[in-house]
């Protein structure tokens, strides 16, 4: 019994330890997360602290800017109509023309502190880009056994679908 207790005892304070370190987590604003990613980037890009600091404001603008470039989120009501999804269209084309200019008017606001690769790598830790670099990074680690088990995947659904 006294066994049983304590080991209860025990799993209650390291879970409340756990459901503390969650709460920290929720608590970062986004301006704290986008400041925590350009000290990031600038460690990466080994910046010196003078390059780094005007890095970190610039970065900060242009994430703020990018952010402002992106359409709200549509309400879901159930099923959009076809103007709807044509005026949705037509919004996210306009976003990425946004997008775009923000982009390219930021590579060369960056191409003046830093260099050639290292605006590459900026830009790319921001988008799509970003996440096909992970998953090339990825592959590379795991390349064997990730084409031999995604081929086996592929076969095993074309052969349920029959």
């Amino acid at each position: 019994m006294r066994k049983n207790l304590f080991v209860f005892a025990l799993l209650a304070f390291v879970f409340s330890f756990a459901v503390n370190g969650q709460e920290q987590k929720r608590k970062i604003t986004p301006e704290q997360r986008i400041e925590f990613r350009a000290k990031r980037l600038s460690k990466e890009l080994l910046l010196d602290e003078k390059t780094s600091a005007k890095f970190v404001t610039l970065y900060k603008e242009y994430v703020t800017a990018l952010k402002a470039a992106h359409p709200a989120k549509p309400e879901k009501k159930g099923e959009p109509t076809d103007a709807q999804r044509i005026e949705r269209l037509q919004k996210r084309y306009e976003a990425q023309a946004k997008i775009a200019n923000v982009n390219k008017e930021y590579v060369g606001k960056f191409s003046k502190i830093l260099t050639a690769p290292q605006v590459e790598k900026v830009m790319s830790a921001n988008g799509w880009q970003g996440k096909n670099r992970f998953v090339k990074q990825q592959g590379k680690k795991f390349n064997s056994k990730n084409a031999k088990g995604a081929a086996r995947g592929k076969q095993n659904v074309k052969r349920d679908k029959k």
